[in-house]
């Protein structure tokens, strides 16, 4: 079996959309064994930068081999693998660092601990050394319909996003399609935003 899921995060300093495919060797399966990791992003944000406001756009490509382990209890996952992501700089001559086109090593985690039949406790992340980061934490509740807290920080060497709010999701949409919302707040360089929201889709398939 192999999953695709696609997703979308906004809040008022930055946003990200988002698209993967996992699909595991031959030989192997998704929960247990290597597979194969393709994703891709568009990520946005600006910051301030003495009295100009710069605003970026970064979209990315990127292909990783992990390898997966699930049991009743736990499961793990940890990929390595390459990057590729072009930031445009508006206004185009402020120095920056993460401006033009950058090739760099990605690591991603995986990890989820179930606590009992109806909680489990989640956590996520990723670091390229173009110096681009994110991870989530999550506690979540529930076996059917799922909620709870969440914790999302991103970021790179000029900006970081620290976004606190509230999921709820295995939806089914149709088609076997699975949704996720969330809805928080967030801060961007220590300046709040009131509002920051998003939705994911994913789907498992032979």
């Amino acid at each position: 079996d192999s999953m695709i899921y696609t997703g979308i995060n906004l809040a008022k300093y930055n946003s990200v959309y988002y698209a993967g495919y996992l699909t595991p060797f031959e030989g192997s399966k998704l929960a247990n064994g290597y597979v194969h990791r393709f994703a891709a992003d568009y990520m946005t944000y600006h910051y301030m930068d003495g009295s100009t406001k710069v605003t970026a756009s970064a979209p990315a490509l990127g292909y990783s081999a992990g390898y997966r382990k699930t049991t009743d209890h736990y499961s793990l996952g940890a990929y390595l693998g390459m990057q590729n992501r072009y930031t445009l700089m508006s206004p185009g001559e402020v120095h920056n660092t993460e401006k033009g086109n950058k090739t760099s090593a990605a690591v991603t985690f995986e990890s989820r601990l179930n606590l009992n039949n109806s909680q489990a406790a989640l956590w996520a992340g990723g670091y390229a050394s173009d110096s681009n980061y994110w991870t989530r934490a999550r506690y979540q509740i529930g076996s059917s319909i799922i909620t709870g807290p969440e914790l999302l920080i991103q970021g790179n060497s000029n900006f970081r996003s620290n976004q606190y709010g509230w999921f709820v999701g295995n939806f089914n949409v149709g088609h076997d399609w699975r949704a996720m919302f969330n809805l928080g707040y967030s801060t961007n360089n220590g300046t709040d935003s009131p509002f920051s929201g998003g939705m994911s889709l994913y789907k498992y398939f032979d």
